[in-house]
Parts: C-alpha cells; structure tokens; sequence
C-alpha cells in the first residue's frame, strides 16, 4: 500500500488490543472482538508528519492506547467484525494495492520471529548497511574527512526511495531529528567525522555543526539494480507468487508508487534474471519450492536473510578510492541469534548505561534475559529499576 515500514502502524492496535485481552484474561472470543474494534478505524499516518516533525513519536503511542481501548470495550461486552482484517471491505483490501492473504497461513507452524532484525544505530533500517561499511572503513584506514573529495553510495531501492522522501522535508542544520534519521548525506556526513552513530550525533548542537553539511554535500546516492532485485526479492513468497496470486494488474499501482516507471523494466529484468554483484558474494536464502496453493506453514524461516546491500566508495582527493560492500545489516536476519544478541546488548549497554550504573545496567540486563520465567514480582523490579532516576 501507500504506507510501509513504520507507517504501517495499525500492527500497534492490534497487538495492544490482544496484550490487553491476554493480560485481563479474556477469552478468545472477546480477544476477537477486541481486535475487530481496534481495527474499525485504522490508523492512516502521513509521511509529511512522519517524516517532517516531532508527531512521529506518536506513532506507537497512539495506536496502542486504541487497542488498549478496544480490549476494555469488549470486555464490556461491545463486539467488533470478526473478519475486519480479511473481508471484501474490511482492512486488506482498503490499505493494500494488492492483499496477499496467503501470508496469513501457517499460524502455530512458522514463526515470523525467526526474521527478526535489530537496528544499532538510532534511525531508519534502511541507513544501517552503508553505515556498516563507512564505519568499517573509516576505522580501519587512516581516512582525512577533509581530503575527501566525494563519497558514493551504490544503494538498493528502499535505502535510494527512503532518501527521497527525506529530501522535501530537509531543513539543513534546522530539519528534525527525524527527517535526519532518513537522510542519507547527513548519516553518512557525521559517521565519517564521529566515527560512531548514535544518540550523541543527533543532538541539537551536534546537528548544526557545519563541517557535517559541508561533507554531505558530496555524499552521492545511485540506484543500483542487482542490490535492488535481492532487497524487494525477500519476503518468502515468490514475485512469481504474488503475481500468481492476485495479478499482475493489482500490482501496478504498487510499482508506480515504489518506481520509477523508467526503473521498472530493469527491476523485473533482475527479479527474472537475477544477477549477482562482483562486491556483494554472500549466498542467498533458498525459498522452499511451493506446490499448489503458497502456504507458509511448508516455510522454514530459521535461516532467512534480509538483504539490504549497500556498496560505499569514499573518493580523497589524492586520488585514492576505499570501498566497502556489505549486503547484510549487523543484527538482522542473517546472523545468528547469539551475534544478533551481542549487537543488542552493545546498544543496550550504551544506551541505558547513560542513565543507570554500570551494576544496574548488568543486572536489568540479566533479568531481561530471563524475563520469560518471570514472576508478576519480578517484572514490577525490573520496571522500577529502569524507571529509576
């Protein structure tokens, strides 16, 4: 649909509403119910606030406090559509181009937790490959910021699209913390200069230093048609699939709004005939061969990949060229879970070690590890230890 990512934050009104259903005990009936209702008005976010204020904040807030909602007034007894998700006009249909109903299968069989991706760097998914390679690359060569005379980066299309619309709400050293956390000249400017991304970049003060928006100004992004090709290429039903499924008319609305419709004959040409980058070698996950119907219960996602490929080349005015090509993000699927958990703990540490004490920190951390056998005593401790001043 028009809305991606992020936007598409209408998941929070479901899961409130069935965390608040579970958490009162309701039964599955009036779980059902609690979901119909949260979902009669969906919420519709606007990239212009999203992406070009504060409000984006909200995103969550808001929608979670609707499912909250929804699971007090069926507890009461109110009813909601028990298909409110699947019906003819129920949400798929009126928020997708082209509703894959296929993907609601394999419930109690697969588990979509096997893809899970965490993101080190405060900001969009979509910054954190080429981020990979500049720090990779800045801390590992002895590379002068103001020697350098261009920075290019070869991108997939969500990382080149997000940009894109990061562009119209860019203010300079004025725009918002989140228009910055989608702007590819900006993460790229101040992680070769800080040699880190996090929080601390994204200060005010930090933000309108100028020697950021001077090295922005030769950061260059370029669509690049293989990364692409394996970035839209990842959900685990095919393109084939989908078009199989729901037709290759209901999809051309989806691709005049995600391209270019100049892109659009190469992007299908490797999407068909995949080809693979003299930079980027690491193997591609293997979808399973469905017969019949797409079903994914027939899908084992334990080693499922997600591809966001990103090559960067820093260019110094000596003439030398650096360059670094990575096609999976640390802490996303792809690595193992013990590797996604070091990259967690990291941020963890880090983050939260800016509020609590070093023994503090270890200690929410153990318990947080542990969370799964937890007591409603235990759970009300470790609140108030991370709520601690």
């Amino acid at each position: 649909g028009v809305q991606n990512g992020q936007l598409c934050s209408s998941v929070h009104m479901i899961g409130a509403a069935c965390a608040a259903g579970k958490s009162m005990g309701l039964d599955a009936k009036k779980i059902r119910n609690a979901i119909g209702i949260s979902m009669y008005q969906p919420n519709y976010g606007l990239f212009a606030g999203f992406m070009g204020s504060d409000a984006k904040v909200l995103t969550t807030a808001i929608t979670a406090t609707t499912g909250l909602e929804a699971a007090f007034l069926a507890a009461k007894g109110l009813t909601g559509t028990s298909t409110i998700l699947e019906n003819e006009n129920g949400f798929c249909e009126n928020f997708a181009f082209a509703p894959v109903m296929s993907m609601f299968s394999g419930f109690g069989k697969t588990w979509l937790m096997d893809t899970i991706c965490y993101k080190p760097y405060p900001g969009c998914a979509y910054v954190d490959t080429f981020v990979d390679c500049i720090l990779k690359l800045v801390n590992e060569n002895k590379i002068d910021p103001e020697k350098i005379s261009e920075v290019n980066i070869y991108a997939n299309i969500l990382t080149y699209k997000m940009d894109g619309l990061s562009k119209q709400f860019m203010k300079g050293p004025d725009s918002t913390q989140a228009t910055l956390n989608f702007s590819v000249p900006f993460n790229a400017a101040v992680a070769i200069l800080d040699k880190e991304l996090t929080p601390k970049q994204f200060t005010r003060e930090r933000i309108r230093d100028q020697k950021i928006w001077d090295l922005a100004k030769k950061v260059n992004l370029y669509l690049n048609f293989p990364l692409t090709a394996k970035a839209i290429g990842m959900p685990p039903i095919s393109t084939r699939t989908i078009i199989k499924e729901v037709g290759i008319r209901r999809l051309i609305p989806f691709f005049k709004e995600h391209l270019d419709m100049k892109n659009a004959k190469e992007v299908f040409k490797c999407l068909f005939r995949p080809k693979s980058h003299k930079n980027i070698s690491s193997p591609a996950w293997k979808r399973p061969k469905i017969k019949g119907k797409f079903d994914l219960a027939q899908v084992d996602l334990t080693g499922y990949r997600m591809p966001i490929g990103n090559i960067v080349e820093i260019v110094t005015s000596d003439g030398k060229k650096f360059v670094e090509a990575k096609e999976i993000p640390l802490g996303a699927a792809g690595y193992s879970k013990e590797e996604k958990r070091s990259v967690v703990e990291a941020k963890f540490r880090r983050e939260v070690g800016n509020f609590l004490s070093a023994d503090k920190t270890e200690k929410a951390l153990s318990m947080i590890s542990q969370i799964d056998k937890a007591d409603s005593n235990q759970i009300k401790e470790l609140i108030k230890l991370l709520c601690s001043s």
